[in-house]
């Protein structure tokens, strides 16, 4: 499963990561 990573603001990175990768 991906999710999209959120910077500070909350805007949408656009980068995707898997639950067990480290943000």
């Amino acid at each position: 499963m991906e999710v999209n990573v959120y910077n500070i603001k909350g805007e949408d990175t656009g980068r995707k990561v898997t639950l067990n990768e480290s943000i």
